[in-house]
């Protein structure tokens, strides 16, 4: 294994400890209490996932919140990615609307958005790129 892969695969590992601490944080919650906030951590691990999967390809990953793009770019490596989309589509309102007034989630939106994130999560970590690194 090449320095320049040791060095991404510590990259993208870095991306999915960040990630598993918004997933630790999105089903912790209770989404009748905080259904933006339970929004906003389903949204940031998928984002955060999607990032390392770029990160382990020693990719540079782009700053952005839009997952239907960090997927676009993820999927050239990773073809089962092509899964995620709706679930993608679901969780993509969720990065900076939602931290703002004038948008507000539901429970059905913080329930959707966790079942969203959950079946993302899952295929990613199944990943030729992240399996190793999410054990």
């Amino acid at each position: 294994m090449s320095e320049r892969q040791i060095d991404a695969d510590a990259h993208a590992k870095e991306w999915v400890s960040k990630a598993e601490q918004d997933y630790r944080t999105a089903v912790a919650l209770e989404p009748t209490d905080v259904p933006d906030v339970v929004c906003f951590h389903c949204q940031q691990c998928v984002k955060k996932y999607l990032k390392a999967t770029v990160a382990a390809y020693t990719e540079p990953v782009p700053r952005t919140h839009d997952l239907t793009e960090l997927n676009k770019r993820a999927e050239v490596h990773e073809h089962s990615l092509a899964r995620i989309y709706e679930a993608l589509d679901t969780l993509n309102p969720y990065s900076v609307l939602i931290r703002y007034p004038g948008y507000n989630a539901t429970v059905n939106d913080a329930e959707s958005a966790l079942d969203a994130m959950k079946r993302a999560r899952a295929v990613l970590r199944r990943t030729d790129a992240l399996s190793v690194l999410s054990e």
